[in-house]
């Protein structure tokens, strides 16, 4: 009976409610005492629960013990509570210390499922990380290269408002366990930590004249710490021996420092994948184009663009693929010229889209394309002039098109 009265407080409300969990708790508490479960070290104020180098207190099996599912169940539960506090990590650590006293088996699966997700319910990156490692003390061996990943995908996207960067310490503690475990290592998990530095860096608000000087501080000091971590994390990469970045890896660096303004570190990096090492593909032309509108180079926009045709028509050397330019990178254009001040030219790619410009390999507009064109056009003085075109000439795309948002520029 226990184990339906659980599942019940549990997927009562959705999501669980404090008050179900509580009560979900209380029952299984009576269980598991029940059980004559062992006393866990006492708590005090510097260290609220000890997590580490318990010992170990084997048990014989029991059918009324708390199976996975139960645990499952309460932990599934927790972490879809909104309410998260130090005392909600304590919880979810003292019942992954149970797990482990009444010999309940884990997998990889666990780890995938239900464990990454409790890393989100933590409330700080301490605590996070307190629960990796007592994972890792208690079932090692569970620990595969998905669940890695995935551990390590959770930690990444861990924010809280006094701190929201990520721990770059922990997450490269947890590629050291992952490298001594004989794990194989791959450039993907270097990719996670820079694609979620770009994010930051793109979620940082341009501030106005409006905007608070403490909120200009906070985003100021957000972005200087955002650059070291990932210069930081660049050099790190490039001192391991072990990981040969591949064009994923790097345009995930081009992308953070671009949406961060470093932007010769960012051209250092299509420098590289320019020359083949390696060879760009067609996220990295939309990455260069935006690197060009952002640092303002006109210049390398046409000489850049004009290489990457020449090569698209040119046959594949060794293993060097033919990129032809997408639909989505001839927008990453239209947008890069807009930026630059120089809407005309933006307009000219466009209309090229529409007629062909006399080569048939050159893609027709999407929404996307129409889009970006016309809400650039709103600071030109110049949508009354797109909207005829795209009417005219697009009459499936005209009645899609965004309203004007004076809020809202561009960016």
């Amino acid at each position: 009976m226990v184990d339906p009265l659980i599942l019940g407080l549990c997927r009562r409300h959705a999501p669980p409610t404090p008050e179900d969990v509580n009560e979900a708790l209380e029952i299984y508490y009576d269980l598991r005492d029940a059980r004559g479960k062992n006393q866990v070290p006492e708590e005090s104020e510097e260290n609220p629960i000890r997590y580490k180098s318990l010992p170990r207190h084997p048990r014989p099996p029991h059918n009324s013990a708390p199976d996975q599912w139960i645990y499952r169940t309460l932990l599934t539960a927790i972490s879809r509570t909104r309410t998260i506090s130090r005392g909600t990590s304590d919880i979810m650590i003292q019942l992954l210390i149970d797990m482990r006293d009444f010999g309940v088996k884990l997998n990889s699966e666990f780890v995938q499922s239900v464990f990454a997700r409790l890393l989100l319910a933590t409330d700080s990156h301490g605590a996070a990380f307190d629960m990796y490692s007592y994972l890792r003390e208690m079932a090692s061996s569970i620990l595969d290269q998905p669940a890695y990943v995935s551990i390590l995908e959770q930690l990444a996207n861990l924010s809280f408002d006094d701190d929201p960067l990520p721990s770059q310490a922990h997450y490269l503690d947890i590629m050291r366990d992952m490298r001594d475990s004989g794990t194989p290592m791959t450039p993907f998990v270097y990719t996670i930590l820079f694609s979620r530095y770009a994010s930051l860096a793109t979620s940082i608000p341009h501030p106005t004249p409006d905007t608070p000087l403490d909120e200009v501080e906070k985003g100021h000091d957000l972005h200087q710490r955002l650059f070291q971590a990932t210069k930081r994390l660049h050099l790190t990469l490039k001192l391991d021996a072990s990981v040969t970045p591949n064009v994923f890896t790097m345009n995930a660096i081009m992308n953070a420092y671009n949406r961060l303004g470093a932007f010769r570190d960012a051209w250092g990096i299509w420098e590289q994948l320019a020359h083949g090492t390696p060879a760009y593909d067609n996220v990295s032309i939309s990455i260069v184009m935006d690197l060009c509108g952002y640092s303002r180079n006109p210049r390398a926009a046409d000489r850049i663009w004009a290489g990457i045709m020449q090569r698209a028509q040119q046959p594949p050397k060794g293993d060097r693929p033919v990129v032809v330019p997408t639909r989505n990178n001839w927008v990453s254009r239209i947008e890069c010229y807009a930026r630059l001040g120089d809407f005309q030219t933006a307009l000219d790619i466009f209309t090229d889209m529409i007629y062909g410009g006399g080569e048939v390999w050159i893609p027709k507009p999407n929404q996307a394309a129409a889009d970006t064109l016309l809400k650039f056009s709103w600071s030109y003085g110049r949508s009354a002039e797109v909207e005829e075109l795209i009417k005219s000439e697009l009459p499936d795309l005209y009645p899609l098109l965004p309203q004007p948002d004076p809020n809202r520029p561009p960016r």
